[in-house]
């Protein structure tokens, strides 16, 4: 990913991180859109200690690192990870969301979407749910089924562009027995790709820790049987070179020294067959290891559905 689209990534992640946080304070916190700072009028969460802050999210500059931006001293650096935004997203999670219609503006909305221009003009429902799985890691997903009132389904990477526009809420809905059947159909869809997709992950992370034990057992193998066989050829030597020696002192002392030989390749010998035990010790943990997380725990929550008309 080159600098540019991680830098693009940055801004559009730190945007909705602004979004939400002006959501969810918006009747207890002054907002100052110009450099992205806010204060508390109020503590949203009074059984927290919570600064009333000025609070700044540090967005990207031209030729400057986050390092380098000015913050005045008594500034809170406003960051997912910070306390303030943990509370507010684990809130926001537990909101209850009831089903109404959207209206999207996308002729005032600043930033143009090619992909969104020839929905313009038309409408349809839009379910968003959460899927988590638990393997190898737990991993976490959103699930986009949208459909237009045509019954066309609308790729999730584009009904996700959706979220980038201006939008007014409207009035309480009831989702039609033919949507909900077709958003189960595209959710069902999305979610065994995204399952298969983990499981072939699963499959190529499995075959790499095989690939480097097998590797480094054999590499370990390879060099102590070339100590063993380098041993076997040096003992060979000097019991050929005793042979010649004609003083017997002389040949107590080579003998001596082939003894130690022998003793010292006889070592290499068990520790190769430790090895081996070692080996087969990390083969077994490693085939259990992958048992245990092969069983895929697959959790799924709807979020939200809405009527949406883009215009």
């Amino acid at each position: 990913m080159d600098f540019e689209k991680s830098q693009a990534n940055l801004n559009a992640f730190e945007s909705k991180l602004w979004k939400t946080t002006q959501f969810y304070l918006r009747d207890v916190a002054v907002f100052n859109d110009t450099n992205y700072s806010f204060s508390l009028n109020v503590n949203p969460f009074p059984n927290d200690n919570i600064h009333s802050g000025p609070y700044m999210i540090l967005k990207p500059v031209e030729g400057k690192r986050k390092s380098e931006i000015f913050v005045p001293d008594d500034t809170n650096i406003y960051r997912v990870g910070h306390k303030l935004a943990q509370k507010i997203i684990d809130q926001c999670k537990k909101m209850e969301t009831t089903t109404c219609e959207v209206m999207f503006d996308y002729t005032n909305t600043p930033t143009k979407v090619t992909l969104l221009e020839k929905l313009i003009g038309t409408s349809g429902w839009l379910k968003v749910s959460h899927m988590m799985i638990n393997s190898f890691e737990s991993e976490d997903y959103l699930l986009l089924a949208c459909i237009t009132d045509e019954g066309e389904v609308i790729p999730s990477d584009v009904a996700e562009r959706l979220f980038s526009l201006y939008a007014t809420d409207g009035s309480y809905l009831e989702i039609p027995d033919n949507v909900t059947a077709l958003f189960d159909d595209v959710t069902f869809s999305e979610s065994t790709n995204i399952i298969s997709q983990n499981a072939s992950r699963n499959k190529d992370f499995f075959e790499t820790e095989m690939d480097k034990l097998e590797q480094w057992a054999e590499d370990m193998k390879f060099s102590l049987e070339k100590e063993i066989k380098d041993l076997d050829a040096e003992i060979k030597l000097k019991k050929a070179e005793s042979k010649k020696i004609a003083q017997l002192n002389e040949k107590v002392k080579s003998q001596r020294a082939i003894k130690e030989l022998e003793k010292k390749r006889n070592e290499k010998r068990q520790s190769l067959f430790m090895a081996q035990d070692e080996i087969d010790e990390r083969k077994e943990a490693l085939l259990t290891n992958i048992e245990e997380m092969l069983c895929q725990q697959i959790a799924q929550k709807e979020l939200f559905t809405i009527k949406w008309k883009i215009v």
